[in-house]
């Protein structure tokens, strides 16, 4: 992926390097198994996420909420170098009303929000209903917002199921192989400054788990 030359509201370095957010690559490998499925990107500032799951997934389509117009140009000026403009449709700030919107009748959407301490705002199943059926990653950030994991799996465990995937320091994972830089400086650059407790809720639809099953 060709990329832009800032990050907005997270560090350019492991975006560059290819480990930012690490402990999302699992799920999103096993997501992006499904064919012709939906993004909806919600904070997804210059557009790591909406354009790079775009270029993984050709036959992907993806809606993109931002709110900062500086944001957009850069999410857009992405798409155009990645090729995935046809496939990507930008909006500004998420509500619920534009979320559910988004969602109706979609097949089997993919939702990840990262919206900064808006989550329990947006990701509410009374004014979204269309979530119930979306698979769900949700950066939660019980810094700005205490107890927001345990209000979001009360509000989400009646229609998911629910797994809690927290944020590593990175001193305790593997360096990428750049043997041109030192151990330290590649270190420094995959640095995500990152609050104790932070991480991701993921959530799996129950109604497709059991129809997987039968």
């Amino acid at each position: 992926m060709q990329y832009v030359a800032r990050a907005h509201s997270s560090q350019l370095g492991p975006k560059l390097l290819g480990t930012y957010e690490l402990e999302l690559f699992e799920t999103l490998d096993r997501l992006l198994q499904r064919p012709n499925i939906r993004i909806i990107d919600v904070g997804a500032a210059e557009g790591y996420y909406a354009v790079g799951l775009l270029f993984r997934a050709p036959d992907a389509t993806c809606t993109a909420f931002e709110g900062s117009l500086d944001a957009r140009r850069d999410l857009e000026e992405l798409a155009r170098r990645n090729g995935v403009t046809q496939r990507l449709t930008m909006e500004g700030y998420a509500t619920p009303a534009l979320l559910e919107a988004a969602l109706r009748d979609q097949q089997a959407p993919m939702v990840i929000v990262d919206v900064d301490g808006a989550e329990l705002e947006l990701i509410d199943p009374q004014k979204v209903p269309s979530l119930s059926g979306a698979d769900l990653i949700i950066e939660v950030h019980p810094y700005l917002l205490p107890n927001v994991r345990e209000q979001l799996e009360a509000r989400l465990c009646a229609s998911h199921t629910l797994t809690f995937l927290p944020a590593v320091h990175r001193d305790e994972v593997p360096l990428p192989d750049l043997p041109a830089f030192a151990p330290r400086d590649v270190r420094a650059l995959m640095w995500e400054a990152r609050p104790d407790g932070q991480g991701w809720l993921i959530g799996t639809p129950i109604l497709r788990l059991e129809g997987d099953a039968v």
